[in-house]
């Protein structure tokens, strides 16, 4: 004799052949939910990915006319740092993004100073890992040195402490390359911290960049260093 089915099971099942397939017109539409999502996201993606490649090639190009103007002036080709172009007293403060330049000698000679924007803490990661800062150092003194003679500068200090402590850790490691590569290097950051004169400087303007006094106690760290090619006869 047939089993007698439940009202309770008959409704169960009438629910289940509604339920079923509504739950699967669900999932259907959150899928291509996130399909769309996801094209969106990549057009976003490509379009933020275009308007920086705009803004640094615009960026590469005012530099290149700025940098090309310096170098036509003559204090700056004489590169006499007795008789320093007065423009570059103010230059730095004018425009910061030209603090980590590079200069080089008619006779071809170059001096590299990087590292301390890679530090900066951004979304709560560091804006460039270790790792990479130093593969980008020994790519750059690689390709230096095969052309001209190369001194390196280890980055100067900003007004915060624990950015300092993350440059620090940058330097000496910078400076563990440097020996692994043969390239002299000057580590300038705790001393210019201890000094104080760079850190309050900047502190008191973007909490990068000091005034005149914290790129004099810099010069004079520089201009310190037997291996600067222009020290002053002792």
């Amino acid at each position: 004799m047939p089993r007698r089915v439940s009202i309770r099971e008959l409704l169960l099942r009438l629910v289940l052949a509604v339920a079923l397939p509504l739950a699967a017109l669900q999932a259907w539409h959150l899928y291509g939910d996130y399909q769309e999502s996801s094209r969106r996201a990549h057009e976003q993606v490509f379009s933020l990915a275009q308007a920086a490649a705009s803004q640094t090639a615009t960026f590469l190009g005012q530099a290149h006319n700025v940098l090309n103007g310096l170098a036509e002036r003559p204090a700056v080709r004489s590169l006499d740092a007795a008789r320093c172009d007065p423009i570059l007293h103010d230059f730095l403060g004018l425009a910061p993004r030209f603090s980590n330049i590079a200069t080089m000698t008619m006779d071809g000679r170059v001096v590299l100073s990087f590292g301390a924007n890679d530090t900066t803490l951004e979304h709560g990661r560091q804006r460039l890992s270790l790792d990479a800062t130093l593969h980008h150092l020994r790519a750059i003194v690689h390709d230096a040195r095969r052309h001209y003679l190369t001194l390196l500068v280890g980055p100067p200090p900003v007004a915060e402490a624990a950015h300092n402590a993350r440059i620090v850790a940058l330097c000496h490691a910078m400076a563990a390359v440097a020996q692994e590569l043969g390239v002299l290097y000057l580590l300038v950051c705790e001393r210019l911290v201890q000094a104080q004169t760079w850190v309050q400087e900047a502190a008191q303007s973007d909490g990068a960049q000091p005034r005149q006094g914290g790129y004099a106690a810099l010069a004079a760290l520089v201009q310190a260093w037997p291996a600067w090619w222009f020290a002053a006869a002792p």
